[in-house]
């Protein structure tokens, strides 16, 4: 990877593991967040590799198991499902105008059996290693009372018609209003779960939303 070094004003070249790289987390949204700007990166690829199915939404997609999905199969099925959700560009498509999922997912060390006592209901999970567990921020959200298009009252900015994880602007939105929604979000979450929800998206120069502690 080659990036600007924005402290030493100059061009850094970085292997892959001096990234950090973890899910949805780097070294340049963590702990050297807005030290970098990249400005190319390669990629060592297998020709012919096997594609990687691992969620079950994109398994559905091809039901036959015994037949191995070449990689454009796979690239076409996640754009469709992307597509579905409008987290693909589209003319004339107002659901599209988003940073696309707004909010990581939660990877919590609690077992099943805790989480549902203490949420009243076992949301949905996944294992994530180690005794962890993946819950998508999307049941959270919907747990806390937010639906797909929801709107706050005169705000240019709401929640996807599609997707719950999406923030629209829908025209007339300011970055504000985008910081107001996330935070109604997450406090609401954090009060009906206990359960902190963090951002995406990296802020630059505009509002921020609420910031849970980790």
């Amino acid at each position: 990877m080659r990036a600007w070094d924005r402290r030493s004003e100059a061009w850094a070249e970085l292997a892959a593991g001096e990234c950090g790289f973890g899910y949805r987390s780097s070294r340049f949204n963590q702990q050297d967040r807005g030290r970098f700007v990249i400005a190319a990166v390669r990629f060592r690829l297998r020709p012919g590799g096997a594609a990687a199915l691992r969620y079950p939404e994109l398994r559905r997609q091809f039901p036959d198991s015994a037949a191995a999905p070449s990689l454009a199969a796979v690239r076409t099925a996640v754009r469709g499902i992307r597509r579905g959700k409008a987290m693909l560009l589209k003319p004339g498509d107002p659901e599209c105008h988003s940073a696309g999922s707004f909010f990581k997912n939660v990877v919590v060390a609690e077992a099943a059996a805790a989480l549902a006592e203490r949420l009243g209901a076992a949301p949905p999970q996944f294992a994530a290693g180690a005794g962890q567990v993946k819950i998508p921020a999307a049941g959270l959200i919907e747990q806390a009372g937010f639906h797909k298009g929801y709107r706050p009252e005169d705000s240019g900015v709401g929640l996807s018609r599609r997707h719950v994880l999406a923030i629209v602007n829908y025209g007339q939105g300011t970055a504000a209003e985008v910081a107001a929604l996330a935070g109604q979000i997450q406090s609401a979450v954090a009060v009906q779960t206990g359960i902190a929800l963090h951002p995406e998206p990296v802020w630059v120069g505009a509002p921020r939303p609420y910031q849970p502690r980790r």
